[in-house]
Parts: C-alpha cells; sequence; structure tokens
C-alpha cells in the first residue's frame, strides 16, 4: 500500500524526506522501487529530492521504468526528473 500514512506521521513529526540508507538510497528511491505512486506523490509534495542517486548512481524514475510502474515513472517525469541520466553501469 505505500505506506502512506506511515511516510505522512514521520514527515509531520520532522523527519529527513531525503535521508539516505546505506546504499544511499532515499524514501522516494524505495517508493519508485516497489511502485507506490501515492507515497511517491507525497515524498515529492514534501521536498523530497527527485535527483536524488543511490551507490549504484540509479534515481527513483531510473528505479520505477526498470521495474515497470508506468505511473510512478510518469509522475516523476512531470515533476521534472532527468530522463537523460545514467547510472554508474
Amino acid at each position: 500500500n505505500g505506506h502512506k500514512p506511515a511516510a505522512r506521521f514521520l514527515i509531520v513529526k520532522g523527519a529527513d524526506v531525503n535521508a539516505q540508507g546505506s546504499d544511499a538510497s532515499t524514501s522516494l528511491i524505495w517508493a519508485s522501487l516497489n511502485g507506490h505512486e501515492a507515497a511517491a506523490r507525497h515524498l515529492i509534495d514534501n521536498a523530497a529530492d527527485i535527483s536524488a542517486r543511490d551507490n549504484d548512481g540509479s534515481t527513483a524514475l531510473m528505479e520505477a521504468s526498470s521495474n515497470g510502474y508506468e505511473g510512478v515513472a510518469r509522475l516523476l517525469i512531470d515533476k521534472g526528473a532527468d530522463i537523460q541520466a545514467q547510472n554508474n553501469d
């Protein structure tokens, strides 16, 4: 379900929407990787960095696209994601 209520709660409590995990993935990258469009939209609406990259150089758009999540990919493109970005491969 994308855990939008949990994301909303954490943001209200001051969580950093651009915090990175050990592989440099952000919440937006994870939401995109898993096709959670509502959560991705909520994160973007709360200043998530659309251009953030993980340790492999992958962006949220790359993850959404490579996993077949067209709705998430369209959202990211509509919000200004770089369609020319390349990862480290």
